[in-house]
């Protein structure tokens, strides 16, 4: 199955907000995001840069 999930500034200023003891920039949160995903063992599939920090990541997921 497919998913998508779509992250934007704002989703980077919640993260930055709850979790504030490590300033990351945009894009490392980007990158944890699909380290996320990764260790979940999803496949990515694409990762789409919409506009300034906004980003579609298109991943599979196994259905057991």
């Amino acid at each position: 199955m497919q998913q998508v999930r779509i992250i934007t500034k704002q989703d980077h200023e919640y993260y930055l907000k709850d979790f504030g003891e490590e300033p990351k920039s945009f894009q490392c949160y980007v990158n944890l995001e699909l380290g996320l995903l990764y260790d979940e063992k999803h496949t990515v599939i694409s990762v789409t840069f919409l506009k300034k920090k906004t980003v579609i990541i298109v991943y599979a997921m196994k259905i057991k």
